[in-house]
């Protein structure tokens, strides 16, 4: 009779290690939700001034599409194609990908993907976001039996921890930031027509964002969405930015849900709620149980 196998084990040996010399992003998800982050378990190195295009927090619902009709309509620019199947129509681009018309142009960049929010680390006292230099020691490991994040480094010499899930059927993420020092901002930009950019930010009168308690509202043209926020006290701080408070006596706490009106969530069940799916599609019912907590709880720096 063969050994029964450890599936932990064998899972756990393909779980990715990164630290900060890697050129890789991390990232959970659900297939139809997911977030990418950086070696500080969020994306406080990306957004405004920052030429990282890879950190988006992208819902297969987030699409926008730029105000105004387009140059000409749709069927004007379909061209016929032989097919084993008889003729198709598809969109012509007759000068190229390269310098398309007006209206081929308006199509290929119409509807597209927004990344709907950015989490990022701040400053408690300035609100300014660590510079690379203020970030120091940072580990990285993605738990793939319990599909969480954990992020470990030093700021500005003081130990900190990051744990980033997605829950597993919710357009949700749950963070726990252990972080003296810094709290977790969210900020909004507004979407984009370049090939490889999710998000804009030097448009900001063309959208909205007002928070109302643990409730974001957001509106991009035809894109309207809120985003709910459990684990931490909201407070608007600009015109797109909105800091999360600790609502305990932790140094900082967030757990920010993008999710559609009417839905909503909380930090620790989304993060619980991902551990037991993962550890079910590892190991199925008919294995024997194997321990699956949560994230361990980080030692607080002193």
């Amino acid at each position: 009779m063969s050994a029964r196998i450890d599936r932990r084990a064998v899972v756990s040996r393909h779980d990715p290690r990164l630290t900060w010399a890697d050129d890789a992003i991390l990232s959970v998800g659900n297939g139809r939700f997911a977030v990418g982050v950086d070696r500080t378990g969020t994306q406080t190195f990306a957004g405004p001034g920052s030429d990282e295009e890879r950190l988006n927090t992208l819902a297969e619902w987030g699409w926008h599409t730029m105000p105004g009709e387009p140059p000409a309509p749709w069927e004007s620019l379909l061209r016929s194609y032989s097919s084993p199947r008889g003729p198709v129509p598809y969109l012509d681009l007759p000068e190229g990908t390269e310098s398309p018309s007006p209206a081929a142009a308006w199509y290929r960049e119409n509807p597209h993907k927004v990344s709907l929010l950015r989490f990022a680390l701040v400053d408690r006292d300035g609100g300014a976001r660590p510079s690379a230099a203020e970030i120091t020691g940072a580990t990285q490991h993605l738990d793939l039996w319990s599909g969480t994040i954990r992020s470990s480094f030093r700021y500005r010499g003081r130990a900190c921890t990051v744990i980033t899930s997605a829950d597993p059927e919710r357009d949700a993420i749950a963070l726990r930031v252990e972080a003296p020092g810094l709290d977790l901002a969210l900020s909004f930009p507004y979407g984009s027509t370049g090939w490889e950019r999710a998000a804009s930010w030097e448009e900001p009168d063309a959208h909205s964002t007002r928070c109302e308690g643990g409730r974001i509202r957001r509106r991009l043209d035809d894109l309207v969405y809120d985003v709910l926020v459990h684990g931490a006290t909201a407070e608007q701080t600009d015109a797109h930015e909105v800091r999360l408070r600790a609502s305990g006596t932790g140094d900082a706490a967030g757990t920010p849900g993008t999710e559609r009106p009417h839905r909503s969530g909380s930090g620790s069940p989304h993060r619980a709620t991902a551990c037991s799916t993962w550890c079910s599609s590892w190991c199925p019912a008919r294995c024997p149980p194997s321990p699956c907590p949560a994230a361990p709880r980080a030692p607080r720096a002193p």
